[in-house]
């Protein structure tokens, strides 16, 4: 299972809520033990909101945006039911 969301600067808890409810059908539905996801280290909000979700950091890894265009760090992060 791939996603990828794009956060607004609007800070209501939408994507959090949205995110919470796919990792419950997920992990309910789908029987899935563990999530697996990256984002890019200078985008904060995106730490956060997996951060609230229970994601855990495991370690920084190479992270390309924009079809490959930009190269930088990202953050790998799982979370273990």
């Amino acid at each position: 299972m791939a996603m990828v969301y794009a956060v607004c600067k609007c800070a209501n808890g939408y994507v959090t809520e949205a995110m919470n409810a796919v990792m419950k059908y997920a992990v309910e539905k789908m029987k899935i033990r563990e999530i697996s996801t990256v984002y890019a280290k200078e985008n904060p909000a995106s730490g956060h909101v997996l951060q609230k979700l229970g994601f855990q950091v495991v370690k920084e890894v190479p992270y390309e945006c924009n079809g490959g265009e930009i190269v930088t760090t990202g953050r790998l992060c799982r979370y273990k039911v």
